[in-house]
């Protein structure tokens, strides 16, 4: 999304996949979000979930610009982990992610709260996890809206975290795998 002001925002995720066992062949994933009490602005146009590149830090405070309460212990527009200095920094403003579209979902009303906003399965998205279960990496992700973010208009979506009261809300990753099967022991 972008603020009035032209100051863009992106949701960022980092999934530990260290509970799918190595050699598992991962054949279906989706993410379920879940639009925040607190409502978002505007009509967002259509959002891309995309590989981030490199592993962000969650930072400790509620992303507040009050520094007692978190401000900058975590990902940032301009930095991975809330550091400024030059090997903490994104390359580009924004985050660092690749240009290929993991899943989307379509347009919709940011202004209307506690909404399931689910992406599909692609073959896509399930290669980037299948990458990262086999190098043993946290699956990175963000939220991209090219149209929304070339705007000039405050308009952004809000999604609950892992540190929403409410547990059924939180980003959920579903991954369906085979290959686990377990030795029998005579």
């Amino acid at each position: 999304g972008k603020l009035s002001g032209g100051q863009g925002l992106r949701t960022v995720f980092s999934f530990g996949l260290d509970q799918i066992p190595a050699g598992a062949s991962i054949t279906v994933v989706t993410l379920d979000l879940w639009t925040n009490t607190e409502n978002g602005t505007g009509t967002v146009d259509t959002l891309e979930l995309r590989p981030l590149i490199g592993t962000p830090v969650e930072g400790s405070g509620s992303s507040s610009s009050n520094t007692s309460d978190g401000a900058g212990t975590g990902v940032t527009w301009n930095s991975r982990n809330g550091q400024t200095t030059t090997g903490n920094l994104w390359s580009t403003p924004g985050g660092d992610f690749g240009t290929t579209v993991l899943s989307s979902i379509g347009g919709f009303d940011a202004t209307i709260a506690n909404t399931a906003r689910s992406f599909p399965s692609t073959p896509d998205f399930v290669a980037a996890v299948q990458a990262a279960v086999n190098d043993t990496q946290p699956l990175g992700l963000t939220l991209v809206s090219p149209v929304t973010e070339q705007g000039t208009s405050n308009r952004y979506a809000r999604f609950a975290s892992d540190d929403s009261t409410t547990s059924s809300r939180r980003p959920l990753l579903s991954v369906t795998f085979t290959g686990t099967s377990v030795p029998s022991v005579g």
